[in-house]
């Protein structure tokens, strides 16, 4: 349950970083279209050896623990476009940290249950944990966080949830 939870709020995150995150960097920044595609491919590409890092200190290290310090530094960026919005630093937070929720994926969907559970047990864990993260996290929860920031202070607002969803997570 608490996996399920966990992917829920991670699906919700990190898929608020990645619809509002570009926004932040036009309606909030001003960066320019170039710039922005630039900005969000060097945070795609710093996500390729993050990808592999995550589960390799899971296996070396308790993967509740990598998670744990993984999703502290996913707060960073949400935190770092409300505190410091408008400075170069929540930029910098937003390519560098905007994609390490979703290395935590294979933990809470796959490692975790599988030394939870009994053998019988793991696959339709993983598959119930990943069919409700996807759904709830990744298609209702930005249904309501596009309403949210229309009919709010927008992105600022939307940021403070997201913040919430990591701390959550």
């Amino acid at each position: 349950m608490l996996c399920l939870l966990i992917g829920v709020f991670e699906c919700a995150g990190k898929l608020t970083i990645s619809i509002f995150g570009p926004l932040y960097l036009t309606e909030i920044m001003s960066v320019d279209p170039t710039t922005k595609g630039n900005l969000l491919s060097a945070m795609g590409l710093i996500y390729i050896p993050v990808s592999f890092i995550i589960p390799a200190l899971a296996d070396r290290f308790s993967a509740k623990k990598v998670m744990l310090i993984t999703f502290l530094l996913c707060l960073i960026t949400p935190l770092s476009m409300v505190l410091m919005e408008g400075r170069a630093i929540s930029i910098a937070t937003l390519v560098l940290f905007g994609n390490w929720a979703a290395a935590t994926v294979s933990l809470f969907i796959y490692v975790i249950p599988g030394r939870a559970l009994p053998e019988h047990l793991i696959g339709t864990a993983n598959g119930i944990i990943m069919g409700v993260s996807v759904f709830v996290g990744g298609c209702v929860c930005p249904l309501i966080l596009g309403k949210f920031a229309d009919s709010v202070q927008g992105i600022r607002d939307i940021m403070w949830a997201c913040s919430a969803m990591f701390m959550l997570c």
